[in-house]
């Protein structure tokens, strides 16, 4: 299954468990990209249609 998220809504969704749960969390880029390799999420960029044809 494939999913596309950005980094900064993952960063979003931390926050917003972070403050439900009041709990005290600074999430580092460092925590960010050993999240993502530990989960094995995979950053790519996406691009346009470039030199689509009508």
């Amino acid at each position: 299954m494939g999913l596309t998220l950005s980094g900064s809504i993952l960063q979003e969704k931390v926050q917003h468990f972070v403050e439900q749960l009041s709990i005290d969390f600074k999430g580092s880029n460092g925590w960010f990209e050993k999240f993502k390799k530990r989960h094995q999420i995979k950053s790519f960029r996406l691009s346009g249609e470039s030199g689509s044809v009508d």
